[in-house]
């Protein structure tokens, strides 16, 4: 996982994240908005969110799968502002 600060003060975090089958994922901070993408095949998946963040706040990236089955997984995933 990477994070970068902007100049506007934003900050763009970059990870990625590898799953087993077709999901539909669901990424955003835990309790905020979130953004989805639809992966049809397995593997590895760029993951890129820009968040506006104060320096140094403690947060927590979300990233929820559901698969064709309707299984569901969840990943957390804290981090710091930097």
């Amino acid at each position: 996982m990477t994070l970068k600060r902007l100049r506007d003060g934003s900050v763009v975090l970059r990870t990625r994240v590898s799953v087993a089958s077709q999901a539909h994922l669901f990424f955003g901070l835990a309790g905020g908005a979130t953004h989805e993408k639809l992966v049809l095949q397995p593997g590895s998946v760029p993951v890129t969110v820009r968040l506006h963040l104060k320096r140094g706040v403690s947060v927590k990236l979300r990233v929820a799968a559901v698969d064709p089955f309707k299984r569901k997984a969840v990943l957390l995933l804290p981090f710091r502002a930097p």
